[in-house]
């Protein structure tokens, strides 16, 4: 609707639905949250559930990520793929090296998953985007490798629990980032 001035303004219903997909976002994540702590507490640590509950947090994340493309700027698709490429590699990383301790295959394998999540998704920001993914994923492969394997002497439980719980405070804060800069008109 034209309001006095001549400015289109988002109805209410286009906004309603762009808060319903982060509520579905933020609502997988916090029952990613929850399951791990239940697992973490109840069951030890249950590698399966890990990679699971990170499955899940990247695919939210991703998903709306890739939902919102259209209305986001390059420099924010830039650092999509700089967060794609390097947070799951890290967090595969680190919880490959803690559950096997093999330290050469978790960077080797945590670096290719974060490489073809940074393609992917730094796409989105043409050549520019593509290689802040390609950059950061041996970053996060090599960081997340060093991070479990370093952690395995220690408390392992607790290691656990508080690196899912930064990694989906993540995955959230880059939801609402592209939820808040998805909202702005003047975006390429």
């Amino acid at each position: 609707m034209d309001d006095d001035t001549g400015v289109t303004t988002e109805s209410h219903a286009t906004r309603a639905k762009g808060d319903d997909e982060l509520t579905l976002v933020f609502g997988a994540l916090a029952l990613g949250a929850a399951a791990s702590a239940w697992s973490i507490f109840f069951l030890g640590i249950s590698f399966p559930v890990l990679y699971a509950v990170g499955l899940v947090a990247l695919g939210a994340a991703g998903w709306y990520t890739y939902s919102k493309r259209e209305k986001l700027n390059e420099m924010c698709c830039m650092m999509i793929g700089m967060f794609f490429g390097g947070v799951p590699a890290m967090a595969f990383g680190a919880i490959y090296s803690l559950q096997t301790g093999d330290y050469v295959w978790s960077i080797i394998i945590a670096t290719a998953i974060g490489y073809a999540a940074g393609v992917a998704f730094g796409r989105l920001g043409g050549p520019l985007g593509r290689m802040e993914g390609v950059m950061a994923a041996p970053m996060g492969g090599f960081m997340g490798g060093m991070l479990g394997f370093m952690a395995r002497p220690f408390d392992t439980q607790l290691f656990a629990m508080f690196f899912m719980l930064v990694m989906l405070a993540l995955f959230a804060e880059m939801a609402w980032v592209v939820h808040k800069l998805g909202k702005k008109h003047d975006c390429c």
